[in-house]
């Protein structure tokens, strides 16, 4: 891993984190800011300096991007431009935001969707319907992956 930019709303939190960043000596090898959301998930702008950190980025520029945190569809619908061919996108605690069957059953006890949980989301999940998704569960949380197709 050569460069990696990390994105935290939580002020304690970034805090620890960049103490950690420190002391582990990788200040120079990760760009770890700070940026305030006061929005959640249903709220999702259209634009918001917390997501928009990676529309800076060129498209096609990332091998790995986890989306987690504040405004996931927001992140989501930009990080899906920034992942090269061949790269990961995951999406931690999916269960909240795409349908969880798995093998005939819901994968996820607490939060069972048999849709997506927004048109937004439908949307993004018809953008990336060629990509290979991998679905992880421990039964209380979903983790999805998917892998941007050589060829869209």
């Amino acid at each position: 891993m050569k460069h990696v930019t990390s994105i935290e709303a939580d002020q304690t939190w970034y805090e620890n984190v960049r103490n950690m960043l420190r002391e582990a000596n990788l200040l120079d090898r990760v760009d770890y800011r700070h940026i305030p959301c006061e929005l959640q998930d249903q709220d999702e702008p259209a634009a918001h300096p917390y997501s928009d950190v990676a529309a800076d980025l060129p498209d096609g520029s990332l091998d790995f991007c986890l989306v987690d945190g504040h405004i996931r569809a927001s992140c989501f619908r930009i990080a899906i431009q920034k992942i090269k061919p061949g790269g990961l996108l995951v999406l931690d605690n999916a269960n909240r935001f795409v349908p969880n069957l798995a093998m005939g059953r819901f994968a996820t006890t607490h939060q069972p969707l048999d849709k997506p949980s927004s048109p937004l989301w439908g949307r993004l999940l018809q953008e990336i319907s060629t990509w290979r998704a991998i679905h992880t569960t421990d039964r209380i949380w979903d983790t999805r992956l998917w892998i941007r197709a050589c060829r869209d």
